[in-house]
Formats: C-alpha cells, structure tokens, sequence
C-alpha cells in the first residue's frame, strides 16, 4: 500500500490507511528513541500517528538537502520546540490573569492576580504554537523567513516566546528576563496604562503591536 501523507487528512483516510499510520508510527518510534521523544508530545501538546510520518518525512528531506545535520539534532529541536510552546502558553495566561510568576511552580496567592484581567488570551493561545512553529522551522534549516501576524491582539504571543528564548529588542532586553522578578514585571506591564512624565507609555509592552515589538 502506498501511502499519500500529504495529500488528505485522517479523517479522509480508510480504515487500512488509518491502521497503516498507527503500525508506522509505532515501528518508527520503537526504532529511533530521539524520535519516539518528540512523538510523545509535552504537556497539552499532543502529535497524531499522521503528524508524526509527515514530520518524519519532512526530517528525512531536509537532512538528504544537507538543510539539518542529522536527524538527532532535527528530533531535539522539535522536541525543544513543544516545550518552548508550552512555556509560551503558561506565560500568556499568567499576561492576562496575573501580576507574579513563580517558576518554581509554587502556588499563586490570591494577592497575585490582576484585578481586572485584560488581554486577548484565546487568540494569543492560537497565535503562541504558529510562532513557536516559526522559530522552530528558522532553527531547523538556518533560514530567518519573513512572516506577518494578521491580528495585532495576538501579540502577546510574540512577546512571551521572545522573552523566553531572549530574541528580543533592546528596549524589551533592558526591562525583562527570564527571572521570577523579570517575568513578573514583563506580566505586570502587559496592559498596564502607567505614563511617563512626558505622556509616553512607561511600559515598552504593547498590548497591540507597537515600536518595541520584535518584528514591528
């Protein structure tokens, strides 16, 4: 049986098709342990049997192209990749809902949350995995591509991936990192209205796209 990954989703597949993915996934997972580490997903990020042999696919191309140095270093990446997504959806909602974070996982105290929670949280939960998809196919082959993010409101998106991998610009760098204190005072800042003397917006953190997001 030949088998079209591309071509159609699973739900389109007939049954034979459907027990053929999930036989050669399995099998590729029981043969390369780099690979079975990615396909098990992390936190809320799950991959399908079909995801899993159409990356793979990918993989194989792009080390043949001489694109990825190995397979090893392909299935860390994207491995690292669910991971960073992960962190970028936990730090969104804390944008919205909080005013500390702990990465120590302790419990928030009621003290810690905001008020009143601002932010366009389910659009930024949506845009975090596209951007984090982004940077992981830039690291995968060396290319930096362009890209345009059609909803400005998802842009704490952006923000909370760039603090966390330290792809930021200078005003964003001289305020945050990736401390308890610096997270803090980047969620602190997310829709805050604090002004300068001079009017200007004293935090560089916009809840739209603004002058100091990465990309503007």
């Amino acid at each position: 049986m030949n088998l079209h990954l591309n071509c159609c989703t699973a739900d389109q597949l007939s049954a034979a098709e459907r027990q053929r993915i999930l036989e050669l996934a399995d099998a590729h997972r029981q043969a390369d342990r780099a690979f079975a580490h990615w396909a098990a997903g992390y936190g809320v990020i799950r991959h399908d049997p079909l995801t899993q042999l159409r990356v793979r696919q990918m993989v194989d191309e792009l080390v043949a192209l001489g694109r990825t140095p190995n397979t090893g270093t392909a299935w860390q990446r994207l491995a690292a990749a669910d991971r960073v997504a992960s962190a970028g959806m936990w730090l969104v909602a804390h944008m919205t809902y909080s005013q500390r974070v702990r990465t120590d996982g302790t419990v928030l105290e009621a003290d810690d949350f905001k008020l009143t929670p601002e932010g366009h949280t389910g659009g930024s939960l949506n845009m975090v995995p596209a951007y984090a998809g982004y940077l992981l196919m830039d690291a995968l082959d060396g290319v930096t591509r362009a890209w345009m993010m059609g909803q400005g409101h998802c842009v704490a998106a952006i923000d909370a991936l760039n603090v966390l991998v330290g792809n930021m610009t200078d005003r964003h760098a001289e305020r945050y990192d990736r401390s308890d204190a610096g997270l803090s005072r980047f969620v602190g800042d997310f829709y805050a209205y604090t002004l300068n003397p001079d009017g200007t917006p004293a935090s560089p953190l916009g809840s739209h796209v603004n002058a100091h997001t990465a990309g503007a």
